[in-house]
């Protein structure tokens, strides 16, 4: 074993572990303070100001459309990208299965990044 290996090793163990460590996690309702203390009733955050988009019946549908959509188009690009490098695994080397794997991925990847986007953007603007 070579000095690069034993370094790459002793890397992978070091910062490995940090993945098995126990971590205290914990989470606090910060919106909870609204109906316990009555100082906090009179702030504007816990003041429904009417100014939400949620209000109108049409954004609130557009909204739900698009989060829908962005779920079923990342569970599909998921599927083809587990499929096409199943393909890729199994293709034998055959440069033309490889090649449309390839594109497959690539495809999915970029579908991905589009229903993402589109969420984010959806969720920003309505």
């Amino acid at each position: 074993m070579n000095k690069k290996q034993l370094m790459g090793i002793i890397f992978c163990l070091i910062f490995g572990l940090y993945l098995f460590l126990p971590l205290k996690v914990s989470a606090v309702n910060v919106l909870n303070i609204c109906t316990t203390n009555a100082k906090a009733t009179s702030s504007t955050v816990c003041q429904d100001t009417g100014t939400s988009s949620t209000k109108n019946p049409i954004t609130t549908i557009i909204k739900v459309a698009v989060n829908i959509f962005s779920v079923v188009l990342g569970i599909a690009a998921v599927v083809v990208i587990l499929i096409s490098s199943l393909r890729m695994v199994i293709s034998g080397g055959d440069p033309n299965t490889i090649n449309s794997s390839r594109n497959a991925i690539l495809y999915a990847l970029i579908g991905l990044f589009i229903a993402t986007s589109a969420g984010i953007i959806a969720n920003v603007v309505f």
